[in-house]
């Protein structure tokens, strides 16, 4: 056996001898000791077993390199990275999920009624990105969905399998794999309404006389407001808070158009949905109400959101990368000083997986500058939803708030939506001219929307380059009512996506 260095280097363990390194040693220390070793036949007994035993060791050597590559975060890959951060850091990999969301059922006239129940639906989606994979997609329905002559309704349906491939585009071509007559299915998604939220704050509430001011614009429609607010009285609690503002509303201009509620301990306004509405509702609150501050909204600038058009009610993800493991680790390091940017998002993403997107503002409070106020801004890989948004929140700020420093202010919100609408014509070579093309565009698109992180600017031109990336798209121009100039989104906004309306134009 050849002598093993000793004491042994790092770098000796991380570059494991291979087979024939080994061979080559044996068959030297075999000469050294007055063995005819260079001479034997390449198929003799004598050869064979030192052939077995170089591979022995080399297999050895591969188990402590696997051993002592596990031990450093720079090294460490896999399931030895996993069992790293578990035992050094106490940090678990966060596991895949599954993709739940809502497809559209339509039935043409005449035909139906169809009536669905849980697992009565089953539809395939052909990934262009894995040579056309099959992802399929069941009905979820806790109650019967029944689809009458004429009509579309939504239907809950959830991934067969975890994994981020089932977040696929708004508008993807799907296949139904239980057809009825005259049925067709679609991911369109379907509105979702504005929602503006503020601070999660505790009561007493000193609002009398003070002001909140809200403008609302429904279905694309024209804004009405600002409207001005007056609170009469204070309040012990953000219920009453809310109840004081409903009075408010109902005899203004925003009567039937907005409404006040509770989420999680914050004060949100959010817009009424239009039935059969097909554009994003707008709820702006200005940033020069008294009671801003009161109720916790933002004095540095206006808070504005849009509605969603989303398909997507819990996004699919994939098993933790090593890299985000890794990441996670290095930033809980930050933790032992506190304060830190690098601490808050360790902390925003150990309190909730769901969490992937974090943006952290020192001196600020929900837009207001404030010493010693920590704000921070969460989304998953897209922007929460009405429901889910307030309760990731809430478990951000329920895990980060025991942790804060004495005279800290902290304050924890879903990311604002800045849902907007991608409307292109491309020119595709006719042999590209297929379902494949056209969900790879689609895929690329929404690939884009959801690598932007909260705050992040959006510039056209990105657009343009995620769709002729695409093989067999050889131009392509955006156009209104979708994305025609660069956007800025403000601080607490993630750009999210909402349609996608193509034109496609076959060329040679």
């Amino acid at each position: 056996m050849p002598p093993i260095p000793t004491p042994l280097t790092l770098t000796q363990l991380l570059n494991p001898p291979s087979r024939d390194g080994l061979l080559t040693q044996i068959v030297s220390m075999l000469s050294g000791l007055g063995f005819s070793a260079t001479d034997w036949e390449t198929d003799s007994d004598g050869r064979i077993i030192l052939q077995v035993e170089a591979q022995t060791l080399a297999d050895l050597w591969q188990a402590v390199y696997k051993i002592a590559q596990g031990g450093y975060l720079d090294t460490a890959t896999g399931d030895w990275l996993t069992l790293l951060a578990q035992s050094q850091y106490q940090l678990t990999r966060n596991p895949p999920t599954q993709t739940i969301g809502e497809f559209r059922l339509t039935a043409a006239g005449g035909v139906g009624p169809y009536t669905f129940n849980k697992g009565d639906l089953v539809v395939t989606y052909f990934d262009p990105t894995q040579n056309n994979k099959a992802l399929i997609y069941r009905s979820t329905n806790a109650a019967p969905v029944v689809v009458n002559p004429g009509t579309t309704r939504s239907i809950q349906v959830t991934a067969d399998s975890p994994g981020s491939a089932y977040n696929i585009a708004p508008g993807s071509v799907l296949v139904l794999n239980t057809p009825r007559p005259g049925l067709t299915v679609d991911n369109q998604g379907t509105l979702q309404p504005a929602v503006a939220t503020g601070a999660i704050l505790n009561g007493p509430f000193f609002t009398a006389g003070q002001t909140l001011i809200v403008t609302s614009a429904l279905n694309g429609g024209a804004a009405v407001g600002p409207t001005t607010f007056t609170f009469t009285a204070d309040y012990p609690d953000m219920t009453s808070v809310a109840n004081a503002l409903n009075v408010l509303i109902a005899a203004s201009p925003q009567a039937g158009r907005i409404t006040a509620n509770v989420l999680n301990g914050a004060l949100s306004l959010s817009t009424i949905l239009i039935t059969g509405a097909t554009a994003v509702d707008q709820i702006t609150i200005a940033n020069t109400g008294t009671a801003n501050i009161s109720v916790g909204f933002d004095t540095g600038s206006a808070t504005s959101v849009s509605g969603a058009y989303s398909w997507i009610s819990e996004y699919g993800q994939d098993n933790e990368s090593d890299t985000s493991l890794i990441t996670r680790c290095i930033n809980k390091w930050a933790t032992i000083g506190t304060g830190t940017k690098a601490a808050f998002i360790s902390w925003a993403t150990s309190a909730d997986p769901d969490v992937q997107k974090v943006a952290v503002y020192s001196n600020l409070f929900n837009g207001t500058p404030k010493a010693g106020a920590v704000t921070l801004y969460i989304a998953g890989i897209g922007a929460f939803d009405i429901v889910s948004g307030p309760v990731h929140a809430n478990n951000v700020y329920a895990y980060i708030f025991p942790k804060l420093p004495i005279m800290t202010e902290l304050f924890v919100a879903p990311a604002a939506r800045n849902t907007k609408d991608v409307v292109f014509t491309a020119k595709i070579k006719t042999q590209y001219n297929n379902d494949t093309t056209k969900n790879a565009v689609f895929n690329a698109v929404q690939n884009l929307f959801f690598r932007l992180t909260i705050g992040e600017t959006l510039y056209k031109d990105q657009v343009i380059a995620a769709i002729i990336t695409i093989p067999g798209i050889v131009d392509a121009t955006l156009s209104a009512p979708g994305i025609v100039s660069d956007i800025v989104p403000a601080i607490n906004e993630l750009i999210t996506l909402g349609s996608v309306t193509p034109n496609w134009l076959v060329v040679v």
